[in-house]
Formats: C-alpha cells, sequence, structure tokens
C-alpha cells in the first residue's frame, strides 16, 4: 500500500499526462477516488474492530458496515463466540443497523466491563484519499483496479470534451493519437475495466 501522492504519479503517467498538463492533481484524484468508490461496493476493506464492553450499554457505534463475526475477549483471551440474532426473536442475539452494533436481550448479563472487549469482523468502505501523504487501503489488486478505472475515466473525459483532448494531443507523446483512435482506446478500457471490476468481487461472509 503507497500514498496517494504515489499512486496519482502512476495514475498520470497511465494517462500520458505525467506533467499534469492536461488535468489537474485534483481532476486525477477525483478519478483515483472514483475508482475507489465502485470498488468498494464489491470488493469491500475487510477488517477488524475492538470495542471495550460498557456496564449495561446495549448500543456501540462502530465503522463496520457489515459484519459477520462477534468475539468477546476478557483479558486479552478468547472467552466467547456470540450469535447473530436470527431476526425472529426480539430478544435475542447481536444485530447492526446503521452502524450500530446492537446486543439483544441476555447478552449483556454475563460481560465485565473491567476484563471484556467485543472483537468486531466484517467490511466497510476505504477511506476517500486526500492528504498526498495519505496511505492508501488497497491491495496490488485493488490498486490495479483504481489504477484501470481512472484510465478509462480520464479518456472518457476527453472523449467528452475535446477541448481537453486538443490539449492532451498538443504533448509530444500524445500528438499520433486521433479521435477515432481515442474512441478505440475509450472502448478497450472500459472493457478492460469491466473484466477487472468483475474479477474483483468478494464473497461476503455472513
Amino acid at each position: 500500500m503507497g500514498t496517494l501522492l504515489e499512486l496519482r504519479t502512476a495514475v498520470a503517467s497511465d494517462i500520458r499526462d505525467p506533467n499534469f498538463s492536461t488535468f489537474t492533481t485534483d481532476q486525477v484524484d477525483d478519478f483515483i477516488n472514483g475508482g475507489q468508490a465502485d470498488i468498494n461496493r464489491s470488493y469491500p476493506l475487510q477488517v477488524f474492530e475492538d470495542i471495550p464492553y460498557v456496564s449495561g450499554q446495549a448500543r456501540y457505534p462502530t465503522t463496520l458496515s457489515t459484519i459477520f463475526r462477534v468475539e468477546v475477549f476478557r483479558n486479552d483471551v478468547f472467552y466467547a463466540l456470540l450469535a447473530e440474532s436470527s431476526g425472529i426473536e426480539a430478544q435475542d442475539g447481536w444485530d447492526v443497523h446503521a452502524g450500530i452494533l446492537v446486543l439483544r436481550g441476555d447478552l449483556l448479563r454475563s460481560f465485565d466491563e473491567d476484563t471484556d472487549v467485543f472483537n468486531l469482523w466484517g467490511y466497510r468502505d476505504r477511506a476517500r484519499l486526500i492528504a498526498d501523504n495519505q496511505v492508501t487501503e488497497l491491495d496490488m489488486d485493488g490498486e490495479y483496479a483504481v489504477r484501470t478505472f481512472s484510465r478509462w475515466a480520464a479518456f472518457q473525459f476527453m472523449l467528452g470534451d475535446r477541448s481537453v483532448y486538443k490539449q492532451w494531443q498538443g504533448a509530444s507523446q500524445n500528438s499520433d493519437i486521433s479521435v477515432n483512435q481515442l474512441e478505440q482506446l475509450v472502448t478497450i478500457y472500459s472493457r478492460e475495466w469491466e473484466q477487472t471490476r468483475n474479477r474483483l468481487r468478494t464473497l461476503r461472509r455472513r
């Protein structure tokens, strides 16, 4: 995992604009974040989160959008695996709604706030990339996908705005790319992006 600056530099090279003569850094960052937002839907980040137990508290904010496992650790040693709510009985198991972990019924009676921590396993979206030195949460496959999306997005943008295309074509390394060739590249990059995104789909655990 590299930084936004490193990823931006790589994308600028991919779109044949290494000096940002055509696209601004903000525009390239928008391409990057657009690609990341897209892969978040099918390739979310699998993470775990520790939440200390508070006596009598049944609701806990969490950064996870989906949870598939809730463990209890007592004095840093595994103590129990909590069952997910069946959705039938109102007072059984755990559930998650709108970023809140909800513990139902008798679950709270056997915990100790001095020793117990909930260990949540689940998924969340990757953080939006803003600062140059911000480390991405992309693995190698995710980074490749974001770069593939960004290249398609940039060339699609030029196809829709010929003034931007003319400016890009003015660079010596791009002078041989005609409008027809640009259209062909957009088609190729679109297909490559779709294939890459489909390969990234995560079978979510429940």
